[in-house]
């Protein structure tokens, strides 16, 4: 509690002064969040996007903290804000898919993660998604490609979790379709990553 007052009371002291520049307002919230004083942010929020309406990293970390907290509908308003503020705004786009993942609207996310794609088609974790989409309407094969893709472009910028997490999807998808030993020879990556619990790694409950 001592923590979250003295927090409370320094953010009040800086904005006080009504600082211009958007990214000391979205410190400030950041600082809130990282603190768990989710209350404290969700108040300042709305304040931040009303002070800087334009500005799109604004309204796309808004909807971040939204869907951390769970609250789906405000963080799709607040994503397809920044989308209207930047169309070619790829977090925002690939974070709008996944989100629409929690309502179960694979149809939606799909749509959203190749807007994601199209104008630059080199990020890891969006082929990441737009793997699994395609896989839960049982496009194996596309999934496939997909998740090779993102492993290509996750080993080039040296994302090992991300390289190990493709692969392991690409396998798994192998091996629902019946190419099993290919299939689990991939999946064996995904052990060697520390994030991964696996009796192979002596791992304990």
């Amino acid at each position: 509690v001592a923590v979250v007052d003295r927090a409370h009371a320094w953010v009040d002291s800086v904005l006080v002064a009504g600082p211009a520049d958007p990214r000391i307002w979205d410190a400030l919230a950041g600082l809130y969040k990282n603190i768990e004083a989710f209350e404290l942010a969700s108040a300042l929020w709305p304040r931040i996007v009303r002070q800087f309406p334009s500005y799109h990293a604004l309204h796309y970390n808004y909807g971040l903290f939204l869907d951390e907290q769970e609250r789906t509908a405000d963080a799709l308003r607040e994503l397809r804000i920044a989308l209207v503020l930047k169309p070619d705004y790829q977090r925002a786009s690939n974070l709008m898919s996944m989100v629409y993942t929690h309502i179960d609207d694979v149809i939606a996310a799909l749509r959203y993660v190749r807007w994601a794609i199209a104008p630059r088609p080199t990020r890891a974790t969006c082929w990441l998604n737009y793997g699994t989409y395609v896989r839960t309407l049982g496009d194996y094969g596309t999934a496939i490609n997909a998740f090779q893709r993102a492993e290509i472009l996750a080993k080039a910028a040296n994302d090992k979790d991300m390289e190990a997490s493709s692969r392991f999807n690409s396998g798994m998808s192998m091996i629902m379709i019946g190419e099993l030993e290919t299939g689990f020879n991939r999946i064996e990556s995904r052990w060697a990553t520390p994030g991964f619990p696996s009796p192979k790694r002596n791992f304990k409950h």
